[in-house]
């Protein structure tokens, strides 16, 4: 079950002239709701309104989302109670510049859409974080776009594709994908970030992550990783990461906002962690 707020406003009904549907004009966010709490909302909201800058939509208030968070946890309670994911769930946030006229000129006068969705929070292995996943590398290769490289817009064909390149978890037992770059350099997972580590016996271990100036989604909980280890005084590289690289690698793990982190067992059946 997923309860929807447009503009604030419990419906599931959309303007078929809306700009995000029919060019994929905005930005989402995902976001964890854990214990009550709206995780990480700082870095989802400034992320939100650094994309907003970048496609020249205006962005919604921080106040205006989390009074209509409110609402639709307030809905959601009201409902039957076998449904109240109030406390664990996810909630996506889409703003779209809002309904135009035919064509890609858009007007100054479009009012953006919000819109807000809560929903259960997705069930996976308990022992994913320990026992580690298998991942595969996807033949659906990410373009290069500096102008849109970080934020999370809403023309996602190509990891559609990749996710499309295997099964189920239950009959593939592959939990993720390798998307790489047409040259063959790492850029993320299909819905994570992905952070390495390569031991060497004559310096500290290295820890590496791919660099995404030209692909891939910057990433709240790369990020929060990446502070977090900065802070025990560590470093974190980001860089070029080519395929080729991976089978030197020691340790490798995925991330995102509502998985938090997976270690990865092994790539493809061959690499293995």
């Amino acid at each position: 079950m997923v309860k929807t707020l447009i503009n604030g406003i419990e419906t599931d009904s959309l303007s078929s002239s809306d700009r995000g549907l029919q060019y994929g004009d905005g930005l989402f966010e995902t976001i964890a709701l854990r214990s009550g709490a709206v995780e990480y909302w700082e870095a989802h909201y400034q992320r939100l309104s650094e994309g907003c800058q970048k496609l020249a939509i205006k962005a919604p208030s921080e106040a205006l989302l989390l009074s209509e968070i409110g609402l639709l946890r307030r809905s959601v309670r009201l409902g039957a109670s076998e449904y109240d994911f109030t406390q664990n769930g996810v909630i996506k946030i889409i703003i779209t510049r809002g309904v135009g006229e035919r064509g890609y000129f858009a007007a100054n006068s479009c009012e953006p859409t919000r819109i807000l969705s809560l929903a259960p929070a997705p069930v996976y292995p308990s022992d994913y974080e320990k026992r580690g996943v298998k991942l595969k590398i996807c033949r659906t290769r990410l373009s290069s776009n500096s102008t849109l490289a970080g934020i999370k817009h809403l023309n996602r064909l190509e990891q559609v594709l990749a996710r499309a390149e295997w099964g189920s978890l239950e009959e593939s037992g592959i939990a993720e994908g390798i998307m790489l770059d047409n040259n063959d350099y790492i850029i993320e997972g299909v819905m994570s970030n992905l952070i390495f580590t390569r031991h060497s016996e004559q310096q500290q271990s290295e820890i590496l992550t791919p660099d995404l100036s030209n692909s891939g989604v910057s990433g709240v909980m790369r990020q929060q990783i990446i502070d977090r280890l900065k802070k025990e005084g560590k470093t974190v590289t980001v860089r070029p990461i080519h395929i080729d690289e991976l089978i030197t690698m020691d340790a490798m793990l995925c991330c995102n906002s509502i998985i938090k982190s997976w270690r990865v067992q092994e790539v493809d059946g061959v690499k293995k962690f």
